[in-house]
C-alpha cells in the first residue's frame, strides 16, 4: 500500500503502525535527529575549542621561549677573570669583553631564552662566521652565571669551555 502526499507529489512507503504514524513516534524520530545533530555540534564545538587552546598554548608556549630578558643589562665575571658585559634588546644579545685577553672584543647575535626558575633563565646563541655555540644560564636571585660555550667546533682550534661566575651591576627587566 502506497500513499500519495500530496506536498510532495510523490508515491511513498506506507508509514509502520498500519498507515498511521502515532505522533510520540513521529516526535521521537524527530528528537532523535534533533539529538544526533546537537551531539555532532557540541563534538564539533568542543574539537575546535581544543584546537584553538593548543594553538594559542603553542604561541604562548613561543613567546616564552624567545626573548625575555630584552631590557637586562649586567657584567659578569668569570672564576678565570674574563669579564663579560652584555645586553639584550629586541630579541638580540649584545656583548663586549671588559676584562681578560679578549678585551675590547665585542659581539652581537639574535638569542633564545626560557625561563628555568624563579628569576632563572637559560639563554643561546650561535655566533655566526667561526660558529661558536654559547648557552648561558643565570640566577639572579643569587647573581651567579654559568656558560658553556663550543668554540670553533670542528676545526684544528676546537675549544670546550665550561665556566662560572658572578653577577653584577645587573639590570633586569624580566618579559
Amino acid at each position: 500500500m502506497t500513499r500519495v502526499t500530496p506536498f510532495a507529489g510523490k508515491a511513498n512507503p506506507a508509514p509502520p503502525y498500519g498507515g498511521l504514524v502515532p505522533p510520540l513516534y513521529a516526535v521521537y524520530r524527530q528528537n532523535h535527529s534533533c539529538k544526533s545533530k546537537t551531539r555532532i555540534m557540541k563534538q564539533l564545538g568542543s574539537l575546535v575549542f581544543t584546537l584553538l587552546f593548543i594553538t594559542c598554548q603553542a604561541v604562548a608556549q613561543e613567546k616564552q621561549d624567545e626573548h625575555l630578558l630584552d631590557g637586562t643589562s649586567m657584567n659578569y665575571y668569570y672564576e678565570t677573570g674574563n669579564a663579560v658585559h652584555i645586553k639584550f634588546e629586541q630579541g638580540v644579545a649584545e656583548w663586549e669583553w671588559i676584562a681578560g685577553p679578549w678585551k675590547g672584543s665585542v659581539g652581537r647575535e639574535k638569542y633564545r631564552s626560557r625561563k628555568i626558575g624563579d628569576k632563572m633563565y637559560l639563554v643561546n646563541f650561535l655566533e655566526e662566521g667561526p660558529s661558536t655555540f654559547v648557552t648561558l644560564v643565570f640566577n639572579f636571585n643569587q647573581n651567579v652565571m654559568w656558560s658553556s660555550v663550543l668554540l670553533l667546533p670542528q676545526t684544528e682550534n676546537e675549544q670546550v669551555w665550561f665556566d662560572g661566575g658572578i653577577i653584577e651591576q645587573l639590570v633586569l627587566k624580566e618579559n
